[in-house]
């Protein structure tokens, strides 16, 4: 499964988040840590309500500063799986 997925995208440019997932799992998942783009108070917390549009922003918000908000050769995309563990940014 992963196999499929990393022929598609850089592994560097994967970020995964489930708010079920433990802080210790994330040690042995592929890709970015998700928690990283979300308060300490919200982060590793079971929570589904609004986390995952905020990973989504705060992921998109710190893509755009690193790329240069002016940089018209980078494009963003992102998919996300409301149903399923995971989530898949995709920087193109």
């Amino acid at each position: 499964m992963w196999a499929k997925l990393f022929e598609k995208i850089s592994f560097d440019d994967f970020v995964y988040y489930s708010p079920q997932t433990k802080e210790s799992d994330y040690l042995i998942l592929p890709g970015e840590n998700g928690n990283a783009y979300l308060p300490t108070s919200l982060a590793y917390k079971n929570i589904l309500g609004n986390i995952p549009p905020r990973v989504i922003r705060n992921t998109l918000k710190a893509w755009t500063t690193e790329m240069g908000s002016n940089n018209e050769n980078n494009t963003v995309s992102i998919a996300f799986m409301a149903d399923g563990p995971y989530g898949v940014v995709v920087l193109k």
